[in-house]
């Protein structure tokens, strides 16, 4: 029994002095600053990237295309390389830019960023709700870009989507056609806003509200103002003018197909 509560009492303490050292505020900023160093490193990869990679690129893939890097060849291509990070930031880049999701992985280092600041006590939004965001924008971008500018970069080194924008926009393609591709990325993002964003859902009804309103308001803001417009000038009939034209005189503008007509009958005037 004595050592059972020396084994637990050993372990509660473990515990402690593990929680102690995480939530040790010199190890949050000392774990900020080394995901913000390799945040800047990869960031500053993917922008030379989009100067060197096409030189790059032969280097880095062989006669199938396919992504080849081999730690023995390093002193051969290191000189060749003309990324600013060096052989390892130019097949870094090529591989998350073209090999995975294309330009939208510059979501990943906004989460990265997002997770920095929390570290350091910052709280620019929720961690959830950037890991969230980014997910999705990363997810969804990727094949919007290969959608709608694949044609413009197909014969250049740049995979605007990625591999993962080229297989799914293939596929989708494939199995629904463009026109589907595309409803699908509206929707999708639609509802994503109405999730994500409390001002949508209003401006939506707003927009859909006054949509419905435009076209009967104007009709009866027509119909009011020339309805107020309308006049009547009556003249009486007597004996001695009762058989000329100007027995009764009606001026009104024409807002319809039906017209007022006068009838004199026994000095009486009828209107149909």
């Amino acid at each position: 029994m004595a050592k059972t509560k020396r084994n637990k009492t050993i372990d509660n303490n473990n515990k402690r002095n593990f929680l102690d050292f995480v939530k040790d505020e010199r190890i949050h900023i000392a774990l900020a600053i080394l995901i913000f160093a390799a945040v800047l490193y990869l960031l500053l990869s993917i922008i030379s990237f989009f100067f060197t990679g096409g030189e790059d690129q032969s280097l880095l893939r062989d006669t199938n295309n396919k992504l080849q890097y081999n730690i023995s060849n390093l002193s051969e291509i290191r000189p060749k390389i003309q990324n600013w990070t060096g052989a390892r930031g130019a097949y870094l880049s090529e591989w998350l830019v073209n090999g995975s999701f294309g330009i939208s992985f510059l979501f990943v280092l906004f989460f990265l960023i997002v997770l920095v600041l929390r570290l350091v006590k910052l709280k620019v939004m929720p961690l959830w709700k950037a890991f969230v965001y980014s997910a999705f924008g990363m997810v969804w971008f990727s094949l919007f870009f290969d959608f709608s500018l694949r044609y413009f970069y197909r014969d250049t080194f740049l995979s605007v989507g990625g591999a993962h924008g080229f297989t799914m926009n293939d596929w989708l393609t494939a199995n629904f056609g463009s026109f589907g591709v595309f409803l699908i990325l509206f929707v999708s993002m639609l509802v994503f806003c109405i999730f994500a964003f409390d001002k949508t859902l209003p401006f939506l009804k707003k927009m859909f509200t006054a949509s419905a309103r435009k076209i009967p308001k104007t009709i009866v803001d027509i119909s009011e103002k020339e309805d107020s417009e309308i006049s009547w000038t009556v003249k009486p009939v007597t004996p001695e003018t009762k058989n000329t034209d100007d027995d009764f005189e009606v001026i009104i503008p024409v807002i319809s197909l039906f017209y007022f007509k006068p009838i004199v009958f026994n000095d009486t005037c009828i209107l149909i």
